[in-house]
């Protein structure tokens, strides 16, 4: 749903309850007659894809509970009574709507956010703004310039699962010293075999260490890491056959991403010291990627002149006047980077390493270790 919309006439993004409180102080004195509706339809359009054709939600009630059970946000909808966002647009929810990874960027920065790492990066935001380093529109900027990158089909995803798999235990198999893969029955005892993994890393074995030029070592991570690892598997199985967009062309831009934020986790304390604080927090923290991507945005992608008006923000002490000006939708372009270059980097090992197929390959071994293991 969208929390927060931009109003041309006040300027800004704003949620509902905002959006409300300033029509009544500036345009009319009633949300409940025809020309409030008529205002924001005209007035309002998506923070993402600038749909027009805005509608508002109330809140809704259990009967039984008297419980809030929806939030008040906004809508849109086109003259033919359809959704109005666009179809790449995070917001839109047509029939033919596909749940993709990266959807998962967005970040919702209301004063109501519950996320820990929101609410410190959006009074960054507020400070900035208020500042003058950027505006709302620049984020907006930002978001429109993500939002044709994904509109780009580039390439239909194809099926590298079992390549995902096979690969990710060459590296196993790999650091482990092993080149042979030996039938061990022992393994029968532990709760966690599993015959699916077994067949893997023996068909690994059959595989040299493929060469890990750049982009190869930017998909180890995916590869190797289980938070990574298990996002690139799920993307193949949820996106196979979409068509998507190439986005190893941003790899300077998410090294350099990640390099920033780990520094503003670094000089922030209270973010370095927070409950989801983890491994690689910085490529799982949206909140904190978005925030370092959008002064990298607003600076041209120079790590200096970003790192330079964060510290602007980090050590101005002045009180916020407007605490609106945090109310944005960011995003997070880069959001499971590591998973998408483990998938992209598959399918071209696959094209090239293996001349047969892998879904025959992968029956034929593993009906092949169940007869050794003797399972039936």
């Amino acid at each position: 749903m969208t929390l927060t919309a931009f109003s041309h006439k006040f300027n800004g993004e704003y949620d509902l309850s905002q959006y409300k409180n300033l029509y009544l102080q500036n345009v009319g004195n009633s949300l409940l007659d025809i020309q409030f509706r008529n205002f924001v339809a005209e007035d309002v359009e998506c923070p993402h894809c600038n749909a027009k054709g805005a509608y508002i939600v109330n809140s809704g009630y259990s009967k039984l509970t008297k419980q809030a059970v929806r939030q008040e946000h906004f809508a849109f909808k086109g003259e033919d009574g359809r959704d109005a966002h666009k179809f790449f647009c995070d917001y839109y929810t047509g029939s033919d709507k596909h749940k993709v990874a990266s959807n998962e960027g967005l970040i919702t920065a209301t004063k109501y956010s519950r996320n820990f790492s929101t609410k410190i990066i959006r009074s960054y935001i507020c400070k900035g703004i208020s500042l003058g380093l950027f505006s709302q529109l620049d984020i907006r900027n930002m978001r429109e310039w993500f939002f044709e990158l994904r509109s780009q089909k580039e390439y239909k995803l194809k099926d590298c699962y079992h390549a995902l798999w096979i690969l990710k235990f060459i590296l196993y198999n790999h650091y482990k010293k092993t080149t042979v893969y030996e039938v061990d029955k022992s393994k029968l005892e532990y709760d966690n075999f599993d015959i699916d993994k077994e067949t893997y890393k023996s068909l690994a074995t059959r595989f040299q260490v493929p060469n890990l030029d750049e982009d190869g070592r930017n998909a180890i991570l995916g590869l190797s890491l289980s938070h990574f690892f298990k996002k690139s598997l799920q993307i193949v199985q949820n996106e196979k056959d979409l068509w998507t967009f190439n986005r190893g062309f941003l790899e300077e831009k998410f090294r350099i991403t990640t390099k920033l934020a780990t520094t503003i986790l670094t000089m922030s304390p209270i973010l370095r010291e927070s409950p989801t604080n983890k491994p690689f927090k910085v490529m799982t923290d949206n909140p904190t990627m978005a925030y370092a991507a959008l002064l990298l945005f607003i600076s041209n992608w120079s790590y200096e002149l970003a790192l330079d008006k964060h510290k602007r923000i980090n050590n101005d002490c002045s009180e916020v006047d407007n605490d609106n000006l945090g109310n944005v939708m960011g995003l997070n372009p880069f959001v499971f980077f590591s998973s998408w270059m483990a998938i992209e980097f598959a399918q071209r090992w696959k094209s090239t390493a293996w001349d047969v197929e892998f879904e025959k390959e992968f029956q034929n071994e593993r009906e092949r270790l169940r007869a050794c293991y003797e399972i039936s």
